[in-house]
């Protein structure tokens, strides 16, 4: 994913739910790329009138708890600032994602 891909991502994420004001964004601290892809993400949504929480995973262990903490906060989706971590467990954040 590129950073325009990231930013083009919460355009239309917030074009599709139109009625989204609450947006998490998940992404690994420790994967650098992750953390420009999460900003650009953030810069975008917030250009787009949407409240940003930024959510960490360092492994697929985190998950879990992770969504759980997205679930308190309400959010009103979940975009992934990508890793290979998030890639290879796309199913289980799918599911936790419900």
């Amino acid at each position: 994913m590129t950073l325009d891909v990231a930013v083009k991502e919460v355009e239309i994420f917030k074009e599709a739910l139109p009625h989204v004001s609450r947006l998490a964004i998940l992404q690994n601290p420790n994967y650098t790329f992750s953390t420009h892809i999460a900003q650009a993400m953030k810069t975008a949504a917030g250009r787009l009138e949407l409240t940003v929480d930024l959510f960490d995973a360092l492994t697929a262990n985190d998950l879990d708890r992770t969504f759980h903490e997205i679930a308190q906060h309400r959010a009103d989706g979940v975009l992934i600032a990508g890793t290979p971590m998030f890639v290879s467990e796309r199913k289980r954040i799918a599911e936790l994602g419900r």
